[in-house]
């Protein structure tokens, strides 16, 4: 495989947990490989009961086989596992991390080459087919960013990131997120409830909604603040709830919390 070439015909998975099994299974729901050309590999033989490449007994065997690997393991174990891929008779071409706070620096200097690496943070969503994924490369492998996309597309949206310190902010945003999100989601069912909704009517309520608000998001040129107006009308039940909250300090909770998820990431990083 050459430098910005898109279709790989082989990856594997070091790791197949949540992250490692969702994008291998939107690899070949998607048609973008067989799962005969994807292999993988996890220490707990368990993982991933629904994987459907093959499992192979070791990092080494899976680096051989593939042309891109992803690592798809806790941060602390990245050292080891690059180390056994260096160790391998073949080598990939591209290596993607999805470790968190794990520099580029120190997967390179681990793997001990000059193998291609991109760095990339996906979020729990993937298991849906839903990730918002950043990426990142340095300079020199700008040109295998391509391929990283062609891979992650198949679990939801992709950006590019122009700086790795980016990670940071993404991190807390996209990953953290869905945490943030389901923690309002909670509080607005709970609320329901309290007003006389049941429980499954203010579930159903609440997850149609964040749906549709997700979508109208998505639009080209929508922006929170325009669909934000667009439901509040004057004198309304929207502009009166809206003023609640902001009685509550809620969108400075809300920046509060993704400021201190990114400075978490930093000294996480800082600390590995």
């Amino acid at each position: 495989m050459t430098t910005g070439s898109v279709a790989a015909t082989s990856v594997g998975f070091i790791g197949l947990g949540n992250m490692g099994g969702a994008l291998a299974s939107g690899l070949i729901g998607s048609g973008r490989l067989a799962a005969a050309n994807i292999a993988g590999f996890d220490t707990f033989a368990g993982a991933a009961p629904g994987f459907e490449g093959q499992r192979l007994g070791s990092v080494a065997e899976v680096a051989e086989r593939s042309e891109v690997l992803v690592l798809a393991v806790k941060p602390h174990l990245i050292a080891a596992v690059c180390a056994e891929v260096a160790r391998a008779s073949k080598v990939p071409s591209l290596v993607i991390s999805i470790a968190a706070g794990v520099s580029l620096a120190r997967i390179r200097a681990a793997l001990g080459g000059e193998v291609a690496v991109v760095r990339a943070m996906p979020n729990l969503a993937a298991t849906l087919g839903c990730s918002a994924t950043a990426l990142f490369a340095a300079p020199e492998h700008q040109g295998w960013l391509a391929q990283a996309e062609w891979l992650f597309g198949a679990v939801g949206s992709v950006v590019r990131l122009p700086r790795e310190a980016d990670m940071h902010p993404f991190t807390a945003v996209a990953s953290s997120g869905p945490a943030f999100a389901c923690l309002f989601a909670e509080a607005l069912a709970d609320a329901g409830v309290h007003e006389g909704l049941t429980r499954e009517t203010a579930r159903v309520a609440v997850a149609a909604m964040l749906r549709g608000a997700a979508e109208m998001l998505s639009q080209p040129g929508a922006t929170p603040a325009a669909i934000k107006d667009a439901v509040s009308s004057p004198g309304g039940t929207t502009i009166a709830g809206l003023a609640a909250l902001e009685s509550g300090a809620f969108r400075g909770s809300v920046m509060a919390a993704v400021i201190a998820s990114t400075r978490r990431s930093r000294s996480l990083a800082e600390e590995s």
